[in-house]
């Protein structure tokens, strides 16, 4: 699987456009020390699933981001092949 990100000094407030039918929103921000003591931070971010419809949250370092395409409730009910093609499906419908 291809992890695909987006380097930036991302905050709360931002939105990502990933491909065409995908926004995620930046929604707030937690203070925290990375492991060599540097000090950053933990932002969230909020999207919509791709299969199901429904708002969901994920958490991502300052620096880098990497969507997470699917609610927790698909990702359990579905096999990652079966969130892949759906996803791919230009258009689909939810599960």
């Amino acid at each position: 699987m291809t992890t695909r990100r987006i380097n930036g000094d991302w905050q709360a407030g931002d939105t990502i456009t990933w491909l065409p039918s995908r926004t995620y929103y930046c929604t707030g921000a937690k203070p925290y020390t990375r492991k060599d003591g540097a000090a950053s931070e933990i932002l969230t971010w909020q999207g919509t699933c791709c299969n199901c419809g429904s708002k969901y949250a994920f958490t991502r370092g300052r620096s880098s981001f990497s969507p997470i395409a699917n609610c927790e409730q698909c990702r359990k009910t579905y096999t990652p092949n079966e969130l892949a093609q759906r996803n791919r499906k230009v258009g689909a419908t939810p599960l």
